[in-house]
């Protein structure tokens, strides 16, 4: 039987957002997926926050430092966008592909 809690919080930009808490973590990620899926937008960065924060604190437990590496995913979610969708944004916006090749290869 799944047992949580939903509650309201403002985030950082002073959005009033849910919050489901669960009694398990595989529970709460169940409920944010199912939540996200019915709200979408904000619902959906946090929940893609939700979740990294959840394999944050896993990875933290080996402590092996690889919670590092999630940190680029923090980015994508807050703006709920890929690399690949920025890219395509870009290349229709006008911008050529030679450029964007050139400037993501002096990265």
């Amino acid at each position: 039987m799944l047992r949580f809690r939903l509650e309201y919080q403002f985030d950082s930009t002073g959005v009033l957002v849910p919050v489901l808490s669960a009694d398990s973590k595989a529970d709460g990620v169940f409920l944010l997926l199912y939540f996200a899926y019915l709200t979408g937008g904000t619902a959906r960065t946090a929940l893609c926050v939700s979740v990294l924060d959840l394999a944050r604190d896993g990875l933290r437990e080996q402590g092996l430092g690889a919670e590092a590496y999630l940190e680029p995913l923090y980015r994508r979610a807050e703006t709920l966008c890929s690399p690949a969708r920025h890219m395509v944004e870009q290349l229709e916006s006008g911008i050529p592909l030679n450029d964007l090749i050139l400037k993501y290869a002096a990265l």
